[in-house]
């Protein structure tokens, strides 16, 4: 039996990717694993998940006093050392900056290294933290999770991590959208959002990289009979100000929904109701997204860069995500073509069946198995 701890901040503190990843990860050694014993790791308490009760072999760890700016990479030591877990497990890209002295043996998942290939994205001191902070783990850890070959091939090329130091282990999503939604339900939603009959969605951070005002001018290249609407999920600051003013100076209004979130309960029905799932961003550690596209069983575009095609697969059509004439003809080609859109679905489905719950939960294991 093993006594594995986690820093588990996210899972606690994060609704959305790094979130969903931690929960979905941990309550797959649950079901899979019950003979370990699992800590979490929190600054601070939080009810976890109703899913999470009644799991004997689960335990939050919180420290006894108030903990400081920098509790993940040293407040958190005197908890880990007390509780003498033989695997730590860094869920989002750290690492305590020194070993605790009963000196366990140490995991920690990179999701990107999108502040080294795009740091203009982010403040310059928030960039510079990131470098030290997330090579300083690469480097310390007995063994490095990489969600796709994608950021595996980053790590090798810009922290010079030895290939076998690193292990390809692919996320999952959240089981519910697994599951088919009731008719009546699809209806209740559509009407409370007031959506149309018909739709491209969009889902993700109203970033720049992530390109939402080129999906909306493959979108207006349709003639006006042809088109469907863009309903585009996702918070956003400077740039969703520039996606706005663009479709306002072309008069796209009617033809552009934007909701800045929608509940972990309700998404799915949003991509159930999708004609298509669009999501041509530059660059992504993996791109959930898509995964939860694929469960959905909506057809997808996406990007031919970075991870997507790993996620995408052959159920994808690719397109150059900076080539909006490119992406218009695969929209235009998805819409018109019934029987493509159905051999998108079944093949979606299949693809998706790679990145189950369990397959990550197992996969995670062996990684830890093979260091102990």
């Amino acid at each position: 039996m093993m006594k594995i701890g986690f820093d588990a901040k996210r899972f606690f503190f994060n609704q959305t990717g790094l979130g969903n990843y931690s929960r979905t990860l941990i309550y797959g050694f649950l079901e899979a694993y019950p003979q370990h014993s699992y800590l979490l790791f929190s600054p601070r308490y939080a009810r976890p998940e109703n899913r999470f009760e009644g799991f004997a072999q689960l335990k939050t760890i919180l420290p006894d006093r108030k903990p400081g700016f920098f509790w993940r990479q040293s407040g958190i030591n005197k908890q880990i050392e007390d509780s003498q877990v033989q695997i730590f497990h860094g869920l989002s890209h750290e690492l305590p900056l020194k070993r605790a002295k009963n000196n366990y043996l140490r995991v920690v998942t990179m999701h990107d290294l999108i502040y080294e290939l795009y740091p203009g994205l982010f403040p310059k001191t928030d960039a510079f933290l990131y470098k030290l902070k997330y090579r300083y783990a690469c480097q310390t850890a007995d063994k490095v999770i990489a969600i796709s070959q994608s950021t595996k091939n980053d790590l090798i090329k810009l922290y010079h991590i030895a290939d076998e130091k690193i292990s390809v282990v692919y996320q999952s999503c959240n089981p519910a959208f697994t599951i088919k939604l009731a008719t009546e339900t699809l209806t209740n939603i559509r009407h409370k959002y007031q959506l149309p009959s018909e739709f491209i969605l969009s889902v993700g951070s109203i970033i720049e990289r992530k390109n939402l005002i080129d999906i909306i001018k493959a979108m207006a290249m349709c003639q006006p009979e042809n088109r469907i609407p863009i309903v585009a999920i996702g918070n956003g600051k400077e740039y969703l100000h520039r996606v706005l003013q663009f479709v306002t100076e072309n008069k796209l209004e009617k033809w552009f929904y934007h909701l800045p979130h929608i509940s972990n309960q309700e998404l799915p029905a949003f991509y159930q109701m999708a004609k298509i799932f669009v999501y041509t961003s530059s660059y992504e550690g993996f791109g959930i997204p898509v995964l939860e596209a694929l469960y959905s069983g909506t057809p997808v575009i996406t990007s031919n860069v970075s991870s997507l095609p790993e996620a995408g697969g052959n159920a994808a059509l690719l397109v150059n995500p900076r080539n909006v004439e490119e992406l218009h003809f695969a929209i235009e080609k998805v819409l018109n073509d019934t029987s493509l859109s159905s051999e998108m679905i079944a093949k979606g489905y299949l693809h998706a069946q790679k990145f189950s719950d369990k397959s990550m939960a197992k996969d995670t294991m062996n990684v830890y198995e093979s260091i102990i």
